[in-house]
């Protein structure tokens, strides 16, 4: 697919318009005497002016900028092609198979070399009738030198036979027989004939032959040719920067011939159109004034006025076919026939004249577009850099390489992501893996034993949370989740366990019994934690791969780096198991050696247990405090008679030495409750699990990350090397696969680089002009 800030550049049609900046013509009456002609062909400037247009011409800078060029329009029979001949002094085919069925450029440019016709077609569809991204041109045949000069009119009609014909190869046309042939496939096309004339008796002018316009195709015409010649005209004749040598045939009516409606509505003012007057040979006895009415501006006035030329006499120009012949039979005719030999007029007459005026107001159009040309060349240059800067840059010749440089990018850019190197990259990756680990986290908590400090059937009283036991991230408390376990239910259990003869024997494997039915779940959410945190580096290492090989889908580099990267995770993920097996078995156990924070734990959930049974009990210990909730961490809002008794109590104690510094305290001197041993196990069990279970998220969050998360990066570069096989002796050309790019970006690359360099060609061009005309001063 075509780039769509290039595809601005690109020929639709042949010639894109400048802009739309008005292009009418100075209103200076530029008619010049018949004497002048030749001084004025011959102008340096003028020249110069017109040969600048012809060399950008010639770079091809009409593929992105509309230059100023002339088009021949007229009615059919109107004598266009008499017209062109005179003007370049080469016959084109008048057969009724090929008669302008297309536009044909001609290039004229006065040179100093032999006389030389090159022909060349110009594509700006293909064979469907879709408008290609850039018009290419392709030579048609070899060069035509002077002597040759009767083989352009067979040279020309096979050349558009041929862009009539786009499924018979072009050689076949140059080369073949007419009479093998295939029928012509269309009508007409915008696809364009060029012919490139120079000499040292051409005069420096471009102008392009449209096929002629026409009202009715007959009984054996095809009615939709009507407004497919009249759009093609449309395309030229509408860009400010084409002047409109407007064909009328004097043997018609003027009112009869619709090409001048058509011109009229696109150039309403006459500012850049010339007529021209053809066949006034034909025209009726008696009807010359209502003709010369044009050339004086009474009919149909022109800006640039109406001009009258005759085309030579054929039997004439068969003994004879040299331009000077035909330019000495059309003077001699003005200068014998009546009215036109006695009219003051006479610099509207004859070919030289015509030509010298399209070449001063070409020349006045180019002029004046030079300073509009050269800012539009400016942004193009501009644009067109840019673009080729947004593509991937051209390989170099070691592919090997260059693979190599590929696979060392594509990891580094793995490792700078995930360990955040590249603080603007993959930060949705970061913060997708953080969400996993604390869900991770949830699920592990939400398996504590939901023990409650009170027998089924009771309503739970409310018991404030020990700040102590409420971690940063807010988890659920061991006992507010899973299911609840009754202070009955552990009691039997106890008993059912107790050794006998051995009071209380039984609390630690009661303990470390509800801690291992806790730990046997683990094994589902925390490989469910491990599987998506792989899913999410999967999807991370797709993404880094398109990226990085999106150019070389065509060698398949992408699916090949894709494989050899999802095992190197996939043995991440298999050394991750492993070490998530081992510490499931280690859990297992249920035992510690880390007493102090078993201990502080289990002081805190004594006490938090202690709380629940003694509110559930409605002691009145709790009601002294107006039945809030017990905290052994925080203040409690007592009763003053309450408050009271506190102060007498911890003045008392403090006299024997015992310190007492919230009711919390004084809570453990009430007299032991029987089931005190329970609820020492239920502390025991959350105290253990509190420890197992910040050991266990710690180890398993750092082996995710290490062996998983960081393990991608690890030795990444080395599976890369080895997985590509670069000792395997048909390396190179391997890599010189891999590295195939998408035609679609090699073309839009030749493309872009093809424009850059006529772009800068044509600034070169302009600049040497300016040079020149300052010089001459």
């Amino acid at each position: 697919m075509v780039n769509p800030i290039f595809s601005s550049l690109l020929p639709v049609p042949p010639m894109i318009i400048l802009d739309d900046v008005d292009a009418g013509l100075s209103s200076t009456d530029t008619r010049v005497e018949e004497d002048a002609t030749a001084a004025s062909w011959d102008s340096s400037y003028a020249r110069k002016r017109l040969q600048l247009v012809n060399k950008l011409r010639t770079i091809g800078l009409d593929r992105y900028i509309d230059l100023p060029i002339v088009a021949v329009v007229g009615s059919t029979s109107a004598g266009k092609s008499s017209l062109i001949q005179a003007m370049s002094g080469v016959t084109l085919p008048r057969d009724a198979d090929t008669c302008t069925r297309c536009p044909i450029e001609c290039r004229l440019m006065k040179s100093d070399e032999p006389w030389t016709c090159r022909v060349s077609l110009r594509f700006a569809t293909d064979s469907d009738l879709r408008r290609q991204g850039g018009a290419t041109s392709v030579p048609f045949g070899e060069p035509i030198m002077e002597a040759h000069k009767d083989e352009i009119e067979d040279r020309v009609r096979r050349a558009q036979r041929a862009v009539l014909t786009p499924s018979v190869p072009l050689e076949d046309f140059v080369d073949k027989n007419e009479a093998y042939f295939p029928a012509i496939e269309r009508s007409f096309t915008e696809n364009i004939v060029c012919l490139e004339i120079s000499g040292s008796d051409v005069a420096d002018l471009a102008f392009v032959d449209l096929p002629g316009l026409v009202r009715t195709v007959g009984s054996s015409g095809n009615a939709a040719d009507i407004g497919l010649i009249e759009n093609l005209v449309v395309k030229y004749i509408e860009r400010p920067n084409c002047i409109i040598l407007l064909a009328v045939a004097c043997e018609t009516h003027f009112a009869n011939q619709g090409a001048h409606e058509i011109v009229h509505r696109y150039d309403p003012k006459g500012e850049r159109t010339i007529g021209v007057l053809t066949k006034p040979d034909k025209i009726s006895a008696g009807e010359e004034e209502r003709w010369m009415k044009f050339i004086r501006g009474e009919e149909e006035p022109l800006v640039h006025g109406w001009y009258c030329i005759k085309r030579p006499d054929f039997q004439a120009m068969l003994l004879d076919p040299s331009l000077e012949t035909a330019r000495n039979q059309e003077k001699a005719w003005f200068e014998k026939t009546d009215p036109w030999c006695y009219s003051n007029l006479k610099r509207f007459f004859r070919t030289p004249n015509l030509v010298a005026a399209l070449i001063r107001t070409l020349g006045e159009l180019v002029t004046k577009r030079i300073p509009e040309l050269t800012q539009r060349i400016k942004e193009l240059l501009d644009s067109t850099r840019e673009q080729l800067r947004s593509l991937p840059k051209p390989l170099s010749s070691d592919s090997v390489a260059e693979v190599y440089d590929l696979l060392r990018k594509f990891s580094d850019s793995i490792l700078s992501r995930i360990t955040r190197l590249d603080d603007d990259d993959d930060d949705d990756l970061l913060s997708q893996i953080e969400e996993q680990r604390r869900t991770f986290k949830r699920k592990i908590r939400a398996t504590a034993p939901g023990f409650r400090a009170w027998n089924k059937g009771i309503q739970p009283p409310e018991v404030a949370v020990p700040d102590d036991l409420i971690d940063k991230d807010n988890m659920p408390l061991a006992g507010e989740c899973g299911d609840p376990v009754f202070l009955e239910e552990v009691t039997k259990r106890a008993e059912r366990t107790r050794q006998r003869d051995v009071p209380d024997s039984f609390s630690n494997e009661v303990a470390k019994g509800y801690l291992r039915m806790a730990t046997k779940s683990w094994d589902t959410p925390t490989k469910k934690f491990v599987k998506c945190v792989f899913d999410i580096l999967s999807e991370f290492v797709q993404r880094t791969v398109d990226e990085h090989f999106k150019q070389f889908t065509e060698g398949g580099f992408p699916p090949q780096v894709l494989r050899i990267v999802q095992c190197h995770l996939n043995a991440c993920q298999e050394a991750t198991l492993k070490h998530v097996d081992l510490f499931l078995r280690l859990e297992q156990k249920a035992s510690t050696d880390n007493a102090q924070y078993f201990r502080h734990f289990r002081k805190l959930y004594l006490s938090y247990y202690t709380s629940q049974r003694l509110a559930s009990q409605e002691h009145p210990f709790f009601k002294g405090i107006n039945m809030k909730p017990f905290n052994p961490n925080g203040e409690s809002k007592a009763t003053p008679a309450f408050e009271s008794g506190v102060i007498t109590a911890k003045t008392s104690l403090q006299k024997l030495g015992i310190t007492v510094n919230d009711p919390a305290d004084l809570a453990r001197l009430l007299p032991d409750d029987p089931e005190t041993p329970v609820l020492a196990i239920m502390a025991t069990a959350s105290a253990l699990f509190e420890v197992s279970l910040k050991r266990f998220t710690d180890y398993i969050l750092l082996i995710v990350e290490e062996e998983l998360t960081v393990g991608l990066t690890r030795d990444l570069y080395t599976a890369l090397k080895d997985g590509f096989s670069f000792e395997d002796r048909n390396i190179v050309e391997n890599c010189k696969t891999l590295l195939q790019e998408p035609a679609e970006t090699t073309r839009l690359r030749e493309q872009l680089s093809q424009a850059l360099q006529r772009l800068a060609e044509a600034r070169e061009e302009i600049s040497d002009f300016w040079v020149d005309f300052r010089s001459r001063g």
